[in-house]
């Protein structure tokens, strides 16, 4: 078959995105056929392993013929997995960065524009739609913080990050205007984390790009729910030889017995907070006025 437009949610970590995801195979799974199809991040991944990672060529010969081939054999990774649907929506949150620590870095996705390469191939077959979640950085650190201590063994502490955003607060341009300059025609829909909550049900249409009759329930992920500050301490203290498999059951058995503590990992001071509140609210004043980027506003109105 032929598809004649993607949708993409490139999911920034800590911005819902799991939880999108979950929503999105729910509608799939559930209720009347739409008019669009969705292709979770099983398959998506595979762009990963074949596409981002060095090590690993991309063995279909057409990527080496060109535009045309490249995105041929990069739609070649969805064939096996899509009906007759034209329209596919799909939802990754590793093709901004490889990583949760992405977001801790002083420019926050550094390889936004490596990773993305290749939208350009599937932008000129077909049309491309593109949707990513903002998040103020005064709760985003934290959160992204701890998530990746989870995940692994950090090379740095929370401190660090507090001195760099003190020397220069992350900002959402840079990535976004990355992306633009990939595909400059190709229309980007953002909205602000802080809205999905009450206003998931107009973020996702704007995604599927058609009326969903309601937004199915679905609990908050266990796997991204942030560890209590008592639990972040004793992973940080973990013995620094500890990695891998081992690092993480042992990560997880720590949260799991901190699970009932309600306090948040919150260190930053209110000045450090209103101050990436502040750059928040530049960015997305600046974002608003970039041409073919729509900021969503609430309540969401139709395109």
């Amino acid at each position: 078959m032929v598809v004649t437009e993607w949708r993409l949610h490139l999911g920034a970590h800590k911005t819902a995105t799991t939880h999108i995801q979950k929503v999105l195979a729910r509608l799939q799974e559930t209720g009347p056929r739409r008019g669009f199809q969705y292709v979770p991040p099983e398959v998506t991944r595979r762009l990963d392993r074949t596409v981002f990672r060095r090590r690993h060529l991309f063995r279909d010969p057409r990527y080496w013929m060109g535009p045309e081939g490249r995105a041929a054999s990069i739609e070649a990774i969805f064939a096996g997995h899509l009906d007759d649907r034209p329209i596919v929506v799909l939802s990754e949150e590793n093709w901004l960065g490889g990583s949760v620590t992405d977001i801790l870095a002083e420019t926050p996705y550094p390889e936004a524009g490596h990773r993305l390469d290749y939208l350009r191939h599937l932008a000129r077959r077909s049309r491309l739609s593109l949707f990513i979640g903002l998040r103020s950085f005064d709760t985003l650190l934290p959160s992204a913080y701890a998530q990746a201590l989870r995940e692994g063994p950090l090379g740095v502490t929370f401190e660090d990050v507090r001195a760099s955003a003190a020397r220069r607060p992350p900002s959402w341009l840079a990535p976004i205007e990355r992306i633009r300059r990939l595909v400059p025609d190709t229309p980007i829909t953002l909205w602000r984390y802080e809205d999905y909550r009450a206003h998931a049900h107009g973020i996702l249409e704007a995604i599927c790009g058609e009326p969903i009759e309601a937004v199915p329930m679905i609990a908050d992920p266990a796997e991204t729910r942030s560890a209590s500050p008592r639990a972040l301490a004793r992973i940080e203290a973990l013995p620094r030889g500890l990695a891998g498999e081992a690092y993480r059951a042992r990560a997880e058995a720590i949260i799991a017995e901190h699970a009932v503590e309600p306090e948040r990992f919150a260190p930053l001071t209110e000045v450090e907070r209103e101050r990436l509140r502040a750059r928040y609210e530049a960015d997305l004043a600046a974002l608003r006025s970039m041409s073919g980027v729509r900021v969503l506003e609430v309540p969401v109105t139709a395109a």
